[in-house]
C-alpha cells in the first residue's frame, strides 16, 4: 500500500496552494504545521504514531476528515490545536489522548468515536446529527459544546464547560 511517513526532524508546513490530500495512509511520526490558510483532507487514514499533533503554523489552516484519523503509539496527547477541524469520519484513539484544544472545531452528523484511548474536547465545538460515541471514550472537559440537533449514541463524560443548543442521548 501507498504511505507518506512524517519522520522527525525538521518542521513540516502546509501552506497555501499545496494542500495534502489524503486518500490512502499517513503515518505521522512527527507533528503537521498548516501555515497561512493551508489545507488537508483525510479521506483514507492519518495514523499518529507517537504523541504529534496537527497544529497552527502561523495565520491558521485547515483539515477535513471523512476517513479514518487514529492514534496508535503514544501514551501521552496528539492535539489538534489552532486550526479549523471538521469531522464527519471516525476518530480512533487506540491508546493516550486525541486531545482538541484549540481552533474552530465541527463534528457532523455520522462522527464516530472509537478506541480504548480518549478523544478529548476542551474548546468550543460545533456538533450536529447524530454521533456515535459506543466505545465511551469521548470527553466533555471544557468550552462550550453546541448543538444543531445533536444526537449522542453512546457514553459521553462531561467533567466540564457547558452544553448549549439542542441535544439529544439516545444512551449507551
Amino acid at each position: 500500500d501507498d504511505e507518506l511517513q512524517l519522520l522527525p526532524g525538521s518542521t513540516k508546513y502546509i501552506v497555501p496552494g499545496a494542500p495534502l490530500v489524503n486518500a490512502g495512509l499517513v503515518s505521522a511520526f512527527d507533528a503537521l504545521y498548516f501555515y497561512n490558510g493551508g489545507a488537508g483532507s483525510n479521506s483514507g487514514t492519518y495514523n499518529f504514531r507517537g504523541d504529534f499533533g496537527l497544529h497552527d503554523g502561523g495565520f491558521g489552516g485547515s483539515f477535513s476528515n471523512t476517513g479514518l484519523l487514529t492514534k496508535t503509539l503514544g501514551a501521552g496527547d496528539s492535539a489538534i490545536n489552532g486550526i479549523t477541524f471538521n469531522n464527519s469520519g471516525t476518530i480512533d484513539a487506540q491508546t493516550g489522548t486525541i486531545l482538541f484544544n484549540g481552533g474552530a472545531l465541527s463534528f457532523a452528523d455520522g462522527s464516530v468515536f472509537s478506541g480504548a484511548g480518549r478523544v478529548s474536547v476542551v474548546t468550543n465545538a460545533s456538533w450536529a446529527g447524530t454521533q456515535n460515541t459506543a466505545a465511551g471514550n469521548l470527553h466533555f472537559g471544557g468550552g462550550t459544546q453546541t448543538g444543531t440537533t445533536a444526537a449522542l449514541n453512546g457514553n459521553v463524560h462531561w467533567t466540564a464547560g457547558d452544553l448549549a443548543g439542542t441535544w439529544q442521548v439516545n444512551g449507551g
